[in-house]
């Protein structure tokens, strides 16, 4: 049994979102709260979890809330063998990283915020300094680490937190938090937003978690058909009445723009064959060199996402709805789980 899991006949209805009621929740908040979000994570879910409460220990109290994304593989049946409360956006026009953030947030209890992704296994040693850092300087609103090898021997302030990034809760409602409609770049733009409301973003030199990089180029297309490329244009969409935040986004996607005006300029060098035969040149010149640096996987990695990004920015240039405007009376509840505290069992990955 996994941290006071439930039986067997306990799981048997857990994908057919029958609202199950574990151990009843305790009536005090908990430091910590940490939401995972999910979707389609079975081969990896058990193992984030386990890493979840083994790196809790060191926290006074905590809870964990599971948001899935609508899975279609036994991501919430296994997650249901942990003493975790598990929400489901049963639609898949709902289904957003962004959106399981924000799902997360409003049924967290705890005044500070842990989001995880579901095939990320975290860090003892980073999320126990990741938390006395948040509460030891009163103007860091969030923190994050390294994901899967350390980058820099130093700690460092940062634009914006990524994967594995721990939150103040006031800071997150000052600014609203994550928006649950943009298809990605969701932390980035929560990161913005903290930042010019003046708080402080750091990044400690420590692994925060490990997760699997993917290893093939195409997967630009799998990204394009969850809709990743289309928040280019919701970003700066939802950006143009506020300049400060747009010149953000702008120097943020300097490279895309960069290639893209590369791209028209090859479209339009069509109309004289000599500057075509010189932009072909110059492009096979660059792509020599990507290959050179990134491996022949990341220079095709590259010049997909140079193809994807300016369509999917167009197709993705609208306008927002409105955060609150996100139907939370729609998320299923399929079980609750425990607030952890001192003076009860704590869970273990061997019991």
């Amino acid at each position: 049994m996994h941290g006071g899991l439930s039986t067997a006949d306990d799981r048997t209805d857990a994908t057919d979102r029958v609202v199950i009621e574990r151990a009843a929740t305790d009536d005090d908040d908990p430091d910590l709260s940490v939401v995972v979000v999910t979707y389609n994570e079975a081969d990896r879910i058990a193992d984030c979890l386990e890493a979840i409460f083994e790196a809790c220990r060191g926290v006074t109290s905590f809870e964990v809330l599971l948001v899935d994304s609508n899975s279609t593989d036994e991501t919430v049946a296994i997650a249901s063998e942990y003493d975790v409360t598990i929400h489901r956006i049963p639609d898949d026009s709902l289904t957003t990283p962004g959106a399981g953030r924000y799902v997360g947030m409003q049924y967290a209890s705890g005044d500070t915020l842990l989001f995880v992704d579901g095939d990320v296994v975290v860090s003892e040693p980073w999320l126990a300094a990741a938390f006395e850092t948040l509460h030891t300087e009163p103007n860091l609103a969030g923190v994050d680490g390294h994901l899967n090898e350390r980058r820099a021997d130093e700690a460092a302030n940062v634009e914006y937190c990524h994967g594995v990034a721990m939150y103040d809760r006031t800071a997150l409602t000052e600014v609203g938090g994550f928006h649950p409609f943009l298809a990605a770049w969701e932390d980035v733009d929560l990161g913005f937003q903290l930042r010019l409301a003046g708080y402080d973003l750091h990044r400690l030199a420590l692994v925060a978690g490990t997760h699997p990089v993917p290893d093939s180029a195409l997967d630009q297309f799998r990204r394009w058909r969850r809709g990743y490329y289309r928040a280019g244009g919701q970003v700066c969409s939802k950006a143009l009445t506020r300049p400060a935040l747009l010149g953000r986004w702008l120097w943020y996607f300097r490279d895309k723009i960069v290639s893209t005006t590369w791209l028209v300029l090859g479209l339009l060098s069509l109309i004289q064959p000599p500057l075509a035969g010189l932009w072909a040149l110059l492009t096979g010149a660059g792509v020599t060199v990507l290959c050179h640096r990134l491996g022949v996987d990341g220079a095709a990695r590259r010049a997909i996402s140079m193809v994807l990004f300016p369509l999917g920015f167009v197709l993705g240039f609208e306008t927002l709805s409105d955060r609150d405007s996100f139907p939370l009376d729609a998320v299923e509840t399929v079980q609750t789980g425990s607030v952890w505290h001192p003076d009860r069992p704590r869970p273990s990955t061997t019991d």
